[in-house]
């Protein structure tokens, strides 16, 4: 049994070796499936102020000098970024929040993933912006991004978070 244990040990700090990209891809799916239901969660609860929230989700999945670019191309820090990331936690939940790999390139313990994000949500349209003023309507979103991880003695950890142009419908 601690030879299991010790072998499993040392496969996971390991580097991944760039041909061997299915463990990779299977773990870093489990970590946007992650995000996505710590994003859900925390949107649902008021127990905690949103900013503690955000520091909670950027914990769990990021390293703290995590840069985050938006589609101008402009970078932040999680500080920067921290008061955005607490009022998207206020809006009314996610009916569904789904993130997919699409691409994956790996280089020792790095790789560089391109996502599919797609967001679901039912509001109240006070504006009339998509239908009946005051009506409720499901509206949907699809967006994409590129991160970059880095595999630590913890796992992985995402370094980089680059929105590639702004949601659309």
């Amino acid at each position: 049994m601690e030879n299991v244990a010790l072998l499993t040990l040392l496969l996971l700090q390991s580097p991944v070796p760039a041909g061997d990209r299915a463990p990779a891809l299977g773990d870093l799916q489990a970590m946007y499936e992650e995000l996505s239901e710590l994003v859900i969660a925390a949107q649902s609860t008021t127990m905690t102020d949103a900013g503690v929230r955000a520091d909670m989700i950027h914990t769990a999945i990021d390293t703290p000098d995590c840069a985050f670019v938006d589609s101008k191309g402009e970078s932040q820090s999680w500080s920067e970024v921290r008061p955005a990331i607490a009022q998207l936690l206020q809006q009314p939940p996610f009916d569904s929040l789904t993130e997919t790999i699409r691409r994956l390139s790996l280089s020792g313990r790095q790789a560089v993933v391109e996502i599919a994000i797609e967001s679901t949500r039912t509001i109240v349209d006070t504006d009339g912006r998509h239908g009946t003023k005051g009506a409720m309507h499901t509206v949907t979103e699809k967006s994409r991004a590129q991160d970059t991880w880095i595999l630590t003695d913890g796992g992985w950890k995402r370094v980089r978070h680059e929105a590639i142009g702004a949601p659309r419908p």
